[in-house]
């Protein structure tokens, strides 16, 4: 299933769940995704088909949250526990190679961004003040 017609499912349930009428979905999505109404009424007519496929996304996606979670916890208690500051950092690196994986498995094609995008971020991660560890 491709990400945008994954997206505009997720709005159909979304949408549905908030209590409005198909044909209130069907034109604000169409608007939305620029797809035609016959397609909406497609995704309606064959959810029995796909709606499963979704849920069990949330599903694969919530237990990655979840184990993301607790890998992260564990890591962190080991960070505040650490005596020696060759410790600290090393639990750093393990919370920073936890948080890499799960984006790897949430993102694995990536995540496009324009130019701005990344100038904003480098301007952020510039102004972040280093963590001294007394190394």
């Amino acid at each position: 299933m491709r990400q945008e017609t994954l997206e505009r499912r997720i709005d159909l349930l979304k949408l549905e769940g908030n209590g409005l009428l198909p044909p209130e979905i069907t034109k604000e999505l169409s608007q939305k995704y620029g797809v035609t109404p016959r397609t909406l009424q497609y995704d309606f007519q064959y959810r029995d088909k796909w709606q499963p496929q979704i849920e069990s996304l949330k599903d694969a996606f919530n237990r990655i949250i979840n184990r993301h979670n607790q890998l992260y916890r564990k890591a962190s208690l080991s960070y505040l526990q650490a005596e020696t500051n060759r410790e600290k950092q090393g639990a750093i690196n393990l919370m920073r190679s936890i948080n890499k994986d799960a984006f790897d498995m949430l993102f694995p094609n990536g995540v496009e961004m324009d130019n701005e995008a990344i100038k904003e971020i480098i301007l952020r991660w510039k102004h972040i003040e280093p963590i001294n560890l007394g190394c």
